[in-house]
């Protein structure tokens, strides 16, 4: 494994480890036993527990093992594909121009899009990943899922509104969660043609149309008055735009569609993205918590809590609180009086 400019066959992926490790962001260096090329991971004296999901690395073998990118990454491979795929039927519905919108019990939106990109997304997983459980917007729910360790928490379209009103700005949502923890999370934007993606512990990227990967990293402000603000186009309710017109942070706000302004948080363009709805849920922060925190950012609800997944109820009920960690701490305490002024649809 400490081998780089080799494939690796894991399944359904065939990944280059020097492709790998550029994405997490270390550095290629000898090795002392031979000259081959390895990870320069630095001191490894601190590992304490080499089970963690926890991106160390350490030796093996005479090599280096790089903890992170090996325990998902066939669990990227496919999320990626599944994400590409369902980005495609999208396009292809999205380039019809009218759409047919039905609406759901809760009151949102549904159309062909939403259900055809389901259905593939869900017979991918289905075909790499038999005895996982799936846990989708546009699919039945099953409390089968709750004695799973291992669910797929999917969104095949992120963003209806944004994709009825042609805003270009909607992502499809591929994220994996095990015990109730994200692991691995893709973000594709169809329109762009930019796939977002990580896994637990290996860092974040960015991949444009030609296979090329950037490193993601979030942010550094810290002074509140300095963030960049990223809010919903379409869902800016009450409590949202009391808040930004009181703290003064409205004229530092950006409206974006759906998970958009999420990888925008994710690259530096964005400081802190705040969503003060109850009606957010699982499908609609899995795959783009993962990214953020492999970015460097934190991700919480509006009182500071980390959300676990794959719970009976899939609702957010505290809102969301996206960050690039440096001011966490200081949004948190900003948004506390505007909870509780009235509920807003998810973004």
């Amino acid at each position: 494994l400490a081998l780089l400019g080799h494939p690796i066959h894991l399944g359904l992926a065939v990944v280059n480890l020097a492709d790998l490790v550029n994405a997490a962001g270390l550095e290629e260096k000898p090795l002392a036993d031979g000259g081959l090329a390895g990870v320069d991971v630095g001191d490894d004296s601190n590992i304490a527990d080499p089970g963690d999901f926890c991106g160390s690395c350490h030796s093996r073998g005479g090599g280096v093992y790089v903890k992170g990118l090996f325990d998902h990454v066939r669990d990227l491979e496919v999320a990626s594909l599944a994400a590409r795929e369902a980005g495609a039927i999208v396009l292809a519905h999205y380039a019809r121009g009218s759409v047919a919108v039905e609406t759901k019990p809760d009151q949102s939106p549904v159309t062909a899009a939403d259900r055809a990109a389901n259905e593939a997304i869900l017979a991918r997983l289905r075909a790499a990943f038999p005895d996982d459980a799936i846990l989708s917007e546009e699919s039945p729910d099953s409390a089968h899922r709750l004695d799973t360790r291992r669910v797929w928490i999917v969104d095949p379209l992120d963003g209806t509104r944004d994709f009825i009103a042609r805003t270009d700005e909607f992502c499809v949502h591929v994220g994996l969660a095990i015990d109730g923890r994200p692991v691995v999370g893709v973000v594709f934007q169809p329109v762009a043609a930019i796939l977002y993606g990580a896994a637990v512990g290996a860092g974040a990227f960015q991949e444009d149309t030609q296979g090329r990967r950037t490193r993601l990293q979030t942010s550094a402000v810290v002074n509140p008055s300095d963030l960049r603000v990223g809010v919903s186009r379409t869902n800016a309710a009450h409590g949202l735009r009391r808040f930004l017109a009181e703290t003064g942070l409205g004229r530092r706000s950006v409206s974006m569609g759906a998970s958009v302004k999420l990888m925008a948080l994710a690259r530096g363009d964005l400081d802190t993205v705040i969503n003060l709805s109850s009606g957010e849920q699982e499908w609609d922060t899995c795959a783009p918590e993962i990214v953020i925190r492999e970015a460097g950012g934190v991700f919480t609800d509006a009182d500071g809590q980390p959300f676990v997944y794959n719970q009976p109820d899939v609702s957010h009920k505290r809102g969301s609180i996206a960050s690039n960690g440096a001011c966490h701490a200081s949004v948190l305490t900003l948004v506390q009086p505007y909870l509780d002024a009235g509920p807003e649809p998810p973004a």
